[in-house]
Parts: C-alpha cells; structure tokens; sequence
C-alpha cells in the first residue's frame, strides 16, 4: 500500500469515519486471488507460501477492507518470516470466517504483542530495519473491528506469530455508518 494512501487512512480512523461497503462476499476466492499475487513476493524473499483455504466460505463484509487486512499481514509475515514457510489459512462454521497468518519468523515477546496493534508500534529485532509507519497492524485492526471482529496475535520470540482475523460471516449492522 502507498504510504499516502496509508496516512489517508489513519486521517479518517482518527475523524471515525471509516467507510465501509458490505456485501456478499467470496472469501475464499478473495483469499486465493491474494495468496496468488504474494506467490512471487514470497519466493523473492525466499519464503514459502502455504494456502489453506476451504472453499465455498462467503460474508457479507467489505471485500476491500478484508483485502487491506490480509495483503498486510502477510506483507509482515514475508517480511518478518526469516526466509521459512508462512501459512495462509481460511476456514468458518456457522457463524464466522477464521483468516489465519502464521509465520515460523523472528516472533514477539509478550511486551511487544501487547502494544502490536499501537499506532506508530514497530517490532524490530536482530538489527533489522522495517521501513514503513508502524501503521498497518493499527489500520488493519481498526478495520477488523468496524466490521464487527476481532483481530489477535499469538507469538514467541524466535518461533514466529500468528495473526488471527475473526468476522462474521451474517450481515453485521456497520454498512458505511461512521464507525
């Protein structure tokens, strides 16, 4: 994501004006599409992509918001991966999607997760420069939660991290409200 659109983004977190546009929505073709165009991004960083992904999942949410959230947190995973396999999941029961991004990486201590999803928090570790804001965690969780879920990370130092994106698979009542 552009760094531009990026700080457009945090301007209308901040103003509470986070649009959203719900409709019935493919997952797990969404998902695919996404796990296909980071298949190069990955293997240039000499990783692995692993793509589980259960057919037919379908919710009505923001497919651009979903797209935000997943293109992010496998960026991170990519980039903090150390080079090993980083896994792509999606499945669901009968009330939600269960999106999961786990990286075999660096990993976080439990300081580091509790403040993950801060705005302007970067992890860094082994002389490791990220670049970036320190804004896509916050971003993605702000809008995780606009459409109604929950975003959570799990996570050991030098065992890598899970990130965990729960939404509802129902019409949830946020539609392009402020949030």
């Amino acid at each position: 994501m552009k760094r531009a659109t990026r700080l457009l983004d945090v301007t209308r977190i901040e103003a509470g004006k986070i649009q959203l546009e719900p409709r019935a929505t493919d997952l797990s073709n969404l998902v695919v599409s996404i796990a296909q165009r980071y298949e190069a991004n990955a293997a240039h960083k000499g990783c692995v992509l692993e793509a589980d992904i259960n057919a037919g999942v379908t919710a009505v949410c923001d497919p651009l918001a979903v797209e935000q959230v997943i293109e992010n947190l496998l960026s991170n995973a990519l980039k903090f991966g150390a080079g090993k396999p980083v896994h792509l999941g999606l499945r669901s029961d009968a009330h939600s999607a269960c999106f999961e991004v786990h990286d075999r990486g660096i990993g976080m201590s439990e300081d580091q997760q509790e403040c993950a999803f801060g705005r302007f928090e970067q992890v860094v570790g082994n002389n490791q420069s990220t670049g970036g804001f320190g804004l896509g965690l916050w971003i993605s969780c702000r809008l995780v939660e606009a459409m109604n879920g929950k975003l959570t990370v799990s996570s050991r130092l030098g065992d890598g991290s899970t990130f965990k994106v729960m939404l509802p698979l129902g019409p949830a009542n946020y539609g392009s409200a402020t949030t």
